[in-house]
């Protein structure tokens, strides 16, 4: 989960997007928890979501950074599709 905020509201989000959250996960701690599930964990798809992922300001490094930890799974990007 890498967006706690969304640009939309919607009631029963799976992501809880309709409770006032704000804010996105530093990268940082991001490439961190990713260095230590790649040593434990080899998934076929990984999925990038939040709330609405696409408010990152670092989604390219984020996926790129996915991309070095399993270099052979796929990349899911879940979003609204509304940015």
């Amino acid at each position: 989960m890498v967006a706690y905020s969304c640009n939309l509201a919607c009631k029963g989000c799976i992501s809880l997007s309709d409770w006032p959250r704000d804010g996105v996960e530093p990268r940082n701690h991001l490439v961190r928890d990713l260095h230590r599930w790649s040593q434990l964990i080899s998934p076929d798809v990984v999925t990038i979501f939040g709330g609405e992922p696409t408010l990152h300001p670092e989604l390219t490094e984020v996926c790129q950074d996915v991309r070095k930890a399993w270099p052979d799974s796929t990349i899911r990007l879940i979003t609204n599709g509304y940015l």
